[in-house]
């Protein structure tokens, strides 16, 4: 590649009128090569088409060693990045460089010369920050690519110290002269501006008032309900505050954040729009409570937090009042059928056996396969977080959604098990109201079902811990005769029991002891995430445990149980039912295994 190659009059022409943006550029030079194409002239076309592809590496400030990545990603294909360049084009930037107006090109090849070991120079550095720092200090060059630029600059200059020979003095000046302008204007990116100063600790006998500054520009945006604006400036002045240790200042202007999210509830529309404004009380309210134990007093926070709390009930209660019940008919003939088939004319013991073995655990692998599928093909599910609601319009759960990428993340692993457990709840319904309603019917017609058949059953099965079997008993027998309520009553408690009696047998913890020695029971949930009790029960059960017993985008029954939450209509849901027929199936388990099948 040769340096004559490079015309800078065609660059000038081709880049006069243009937006002082790297994609602006990287259009620009494109048009330069394509037309050295056509006109056959391919020594130049090649030179073109290297700085296009220069001008489109992505600037990544927060590595400074490396802070060009590549702005296509495609599996294991990429486009340019400096690991992909050749060295001869290296040798020809180092020698057209100093050839280059001032500006982003500049900027550009200077900065790539800079981070290579075997070319750079002080000379590249400099030239880098220069480049830079022709750009517009303006809105919307800052919102674009000016940000980026300005703080690589700062990062450059404080790289090479004594050598930027006073250009970091110059890049804290232009900052700190946008900041006033964009302040007298009431420009949001003096947010951005003042970020910058905080974040690379520039020095200027005006820094200390740029916290004044922001609360100021915070209060002049809320005075136009302009909550957004004024949020960003309220949230920098706190950071600014707590940067030079002035906390309750820091404090107030976290109450000025909280009080931003009230005044958007307001806004929104309690009434009109509560599910909004739900979200937004509540984030007020987190933010409330972040506010240091030792201003609370001085700030009233404890006077806030009750009125909050009350407004965030009522708004929810609004939202369930709100919501419309989407429901589709499913036909559950053919379910039904299947169990008459299976129970009618039988024996007890076999009618029994049947009902207990109609329906399979749940597979979490097939359940995980239906709940990725499910996730990637709905696109609300794939851009929006799902957040549940009890009856009483309280937030009790919310699931992320999935994130594009092509290996799963942690947060990912978790929209996928709720999504899981949210997808079994129609399983449930089916299992339900296909099978195991319908072979009750039957079987409490042609069989008389007594308490101690049930307590026989208990005692039989190798799971039932030692003085449990007549609880348990009595907890299935009531389910036989169509009292869920007492069944629940009897046996929430004990699948708690019957985990924890396993897990002790195998050696696992099931409790946690405090500093002072003092023991405690861990709760069904705690032991569900202890490592090894998967093994233990199964990935089957242990996934309907969970499911069914623990997660709150399921039914939750131990917790809702335990804490008095079920009512008179829930206690009778298909969850309870279901939770009773997962107990029957479970616990009659080790009795059907002794027994021989003809």
């Amino acid at each position: 590649m040769k340096v004559g190659a490079f015309c800078i009059t065609d660059f000038e022409q081709a880049t006069s009128n243009i937006e002082p943006t790297y994609s602006a550029l990287s259009g620009a030079i494109t048009g330069l090569a394509k037309a050295a194409s056509e006109a056959q002239e391919f020594e130049a076309a090649r030179v073109w088409w290297l700085l296009a592809e220069l001008c489109m590496m992505m600037l990544e400030t927060t590595n400074r060693n490396e802070p060009f990545r590549p702005y296509l990603l495609i599996g294991d294909r990429h486009s340019m990045s400096p690991a992909t360049m050749l060295d001869e084009e290296y040798l020809f930037l180092k020698d057209l460089v100093d050839g280059l107006p001032d500006g982003l090109l500049k900027a550009r090849v200077s900065d790539l010369l800079w981070i290579t070991p075997r070319l750079k120079h002080i000379r590249h550095a400099r030239a880098a920050i220069d480049g830079y720092a022709t750009l517009p200090l303006n809105d919307e060059v800052w919102y674009q690519e000016g940000r980026e630029c300005f703080q690589r600059a700062l990062s450059l200059a404080k790289m090479i110290g004594q050598g930027a020979e006073g250009r970091l003095a110059n890049l804290t000046q232009i900052i700190m002269d946008a900041i006033e302008q964009a302040v007298q204007k009431e420009l949001a990116f003096a947010v951005g501006l003042v970020e910058t100063v905080i974040e690379y600790r520039l020095e200027h006998p005006d820094v200390p008032e740029l916290p004044e500054k922001m609360a100021e520009l915070g209060h002049r945006f809320m005075s136009k309900k302009d909550v957004f604006r004024a949020r960003r400036c309220f949230e920098m002045a706190g950071r600014s505050f707590a940067f030079f240790d002035r906390g309750l200042l820091a404090a107030k202007m976290t109450v000025a954040v909280a009080e931003t999210w009230v005044s958007e509830a307001e806004l929104r529309g309690e009434q009109t729009h509560p599910i909004v404004a739900q979200n937004a009380l509540e984030n007020a309210l987190q933010i409330y409570r972040s506010v240091p134990g030792t201003f609370r007093a001085e700030l009233a926070i404890d006077k806030v937090l009750p009125v909050l709390r009350k407004r965030i009930a009522e708004t929810g209660a609004q939202v369930v009042e709100q919501m419309n019940l989407i429901s589709t008919r499913t036909d559950i003939t053919k379910l039904v059928k299947r169990t008459k088939r299976l129970i009618e004319g039988q024996s007890f013991g076999t009618a029994l056996y049947n009902f207990a073995n109609m329906y399979p655990f749940c597979s979490p692998a097939e359940s995980r396969q239906g709940a990725l599928k499910s996730l990637r093909t709905g696109i609300v599910s794939s851009l929006t977080e799902a957040v549940f609601f009890d009856e009483t319009g309280r937030v009790i759960a919310r699931r992320p959604p999935l994130s594009f990428g092509t290996e799963l993340t942690e947060e990912d692993e978790y929209t996928v098990q709720a999504k899981m457990v949210s997808e079994h709840l129609h399983s449930i319904k089916l299992t339900v109201r296909g099978g195991v309603l319908p072979a009750l019917a039957i079987i409490s017609e042609a069989h008389c079902i007594k308490e101690s058949d049930m307590v026989q059953l208990a005692k039989a099965s190798s799971l039932v811990p030692p003085n449990r079997a007549q609880m348990i008993g009595k907890g299935l027998y009531w389910g036989f005769v169509g009292d869920f309520g007492m069944a629940a009553h009897f046996l929430i408690p004990q699948m708690e029991a019957i985990i924890r009696h396993r897990m002790k047998e195998a050696g696992l913890n099931t409790s946690t002891t405090s500093a002072d020695g003092i023991v405690t029971e861990n709760g069904l949930s705690t032991l569900m995430d202890v490592e090894g009790v998967a093994e233990l029960l199964g990935d089957d059960v242990a996934f309907e445990v969970r499911a069914v017993f623990c997660s709150p985008y399921g039914p939750n029954l131990r917790n809702t149980f335990a804490h008095g939450l079920l009512d008179d209509d829930q206690i009778y849901a298909e969850s309870i039912v279901y939770a009773w027929w997962f107990m029957l199936k479970y616990i009659s388990g080790p009795f059907w295994a002794s027994v021989p099948r003809v």
